[in-house]
Order: structure tokens, then sequence, then C-alpha cells
């Protein structure tokens, strides 16, 4: 959500893009995004991983995890290849 989707953004709109009238896109209330890369070790992306997950479980009903080492190592063993 945070990587492959803005990477794709900045494909499109690189930041340094101009306009028509050649003004620089990003800039007023449009900043150049910055896409993350998912780091299990930063309890920020974790708890985002986490709650997402137990909150969708918590809507399908289907038993939650709520052992954030467990979530942790399960996400450890997913890779997601990035393709441009």
């Amino acid at each position: 959500m945070y990587c492959n989707q803005i990477k794709q953004l900045l494909f499109n709109f690189p930041s340094d893009q101009t306009t028509s009238s050649g003004q620089l896109f990003w800039s007023g209330p449009k900043r150049c995004p910055d896409p993350l890369t998912f780091d299990v070790n930063n309890p920020i992306h974790l708890d985002y991983v986490w709650a997402s997950a137990n909150l969708k479980a918590e809507i399908y009903g289907i038993p939650q995890i709520r052992d954030k080492s467990v979530v942790a190592d399960i996400v450890s063993k997913i890779h997601v290849s990035v393709k441009l």
C-alpha cells in the first residue's frame, strides 16, 4: 500500500515533473511522496500489519493472532516482488 503504488505514481510523475505552465507538479499542497520499504523490526510497520490483520479477522469471523511475535514471524517469511 505504501510502496508499489507510490513507486508507480513517481514513475508517472517524477519528483522533477513540471506542469504545462512550467511549475513543479509536486509543489504547494502536493508533496512528493517517498515509498516505504516494510521492515519487520520497525514497530510502527509491525503494528500496522498486526492491527490490520486483526481487524480483517474480526470482520470475517476468523481467529485473531494477538501475539505480535507470531505475526512478525509470519510476515518475515513473505516476499513481495516489485516490478515497474
